[in-house]
């Protein structure tokens, strides 16, 4: 169930997109105003069922005892934020993932998804190596490895 929500959460997003992405081409206020109108419904919709995901992940948070459920629900509430653009809540939410003890098989694209945030979105170049060089360090050999280790080149790279 948790899975077909994260799909509502990308179209919705996809559908939101679409709303604010008119072509050029179409000018016709009242074919505007048509298409809009088909979308509202399901936006509204979308975005009712982002609200019950973002309540269910956080009922998760509180009620288990599992560091590794919990830290994968913070996961998945940081990749909500991060479509959303909320850059420093999605901070936040990576690193209680890495304090609850979200599990290995997710560890790495965390510290990624956390590395590549303070990189690209937060300017925190500092934070960015020391998240890239801690996957180097915990996963060798790793693909995760590698591409950590190419985000690093690309980071120092633009210093």
């Amino acid at each position: 169930m948790i899975t077909r929500r994260a799909a509502w959460v990308g179209l919705a997003l996809l559908v939101l997109a679409g709303c604010a992405a008119t072509p050029k081409r179409e000018l016709d206020p009242d074919a505007i105003w048509n298409r809009a109108e088909r979308q509202h419904a399901t936006t509204l919709a979308a975005v009712a069922e982002r609200e019950q995901l973002q309540a269910d992940y956080a009922a998760v948070i509180r009620l288990s005892r599992d560091g590794e459920r919990r830290g994968r629900a913070y996961m998945r509430l940081a990749e909500l934020d991060l479509a959303l653009g909320d850059y420093r809540q999605a901070r936040d939410r990576l690193e209680q993932s890495l304090r609850a003890g979200v599990g290995p098989p997710d560890r790495p694209r965390v510290l990624l998804m956390l590395g590549d945030l303070l990189y690209r979105h937060l300017h925190e170049t500092a934070g960015a190596e020391t998240a890239y060089l801690q996957i180097i360090a915990e996963h060798p050999g790793t693909s995760d490895a590698e591409l950590a280790g190419l985000r690093l080149e690309e980071l120092r790279d633009a210093l």
